[in-house]
């Protein structure tokens, strides 16, 4: 599977992304995002109704952190 999506900054240039997950919360997809270069700083984009990325909210991204903490609570109990 191509964990890889292409998006656009504001100044219209690509930016090559890979996908570290995606989930679900209150109804809404969200995909959190790296620069394949820059794994230690996550972008997060809400998916709208038509499937095209928005930024997601402030008032959303308290939830999106309790889920990266799980992710990474998971990933430490397997290693």
């Amino acid at each position: 599977m191509d964990n890889t999506i292409y998006i656009y900054d504001d100044n219209g240039q690509e930016k090559e992304m890979q996908i570290l997950l995606t989930c679900e919360l209150e109804g809404n997809q969200y995909v959190l995002v790296y620069e394949k270069d820059r794994e230690d700083e996550l972008y997060v984009f809400k998916y709208d109704e038509e499937g095209n990325l928005e930024v997601c909210s402030d008032e959303n991204l308290a939830l999106i952190e309790e889920v990266v903490a799980a992710f990474e609570d998971e990933e430490n109990e397997e290693a």
